[in-house]
Formats: structure tokens, sequence, C-alpha cells
């Protein structure tokens, strides 16, 4: 294999391993999940309702939830 094909096998490998971690991440700390999820949430109550005293109501919520 010359250098190039090297290089570029290290930047997939490594780019397969940085994207298989983030489940990982979750799943070790379930709370990081939980609070992205309300973040997601929030997101999609502010393009439903786009009212910011709503959705902070909401998001309050959920992440009583996540403790």
């Amino acid at each position: 294999m010359s250098k190039l094909n090297i290089l570029n096998l290290f930047w997939i490998l490594l780019i397969v391993f940085f994207l298989a971690s983030i489940p990982m991440a979750e799943a070790w700390n379930p709370y990081l999940a939980c609070k992205a999820t309300c973040n997601a949430g929030y997101l999609s109550c502010m393009s439903v309702y786009g009212n910011v005293q709503i959705c902070n109501v909401a998001l309050r919520s959920c992440f009583a939830r996540c403790l």
C-alpha cells in the first residue's frame, strides 16, 4: 500500500471510530441523551408553535424528568 492509501485508511477509521463513540457516550451517560432529546423537542416546539414561553415550560418539564 502506498503512503497515501494508508493515510486515507487512517482518516476513514478515525471518522468511523468517532461516529461509533457518540452513541456509546450516550449509552454510558443517559443524562446526556435525555438532555439531547429535550433540546430536540424544544426545537420542534419552536418550529410548530413559535412561542418561547410555551416551549420553555415544556423544556423545563423535560429536563426535570432527566434527573
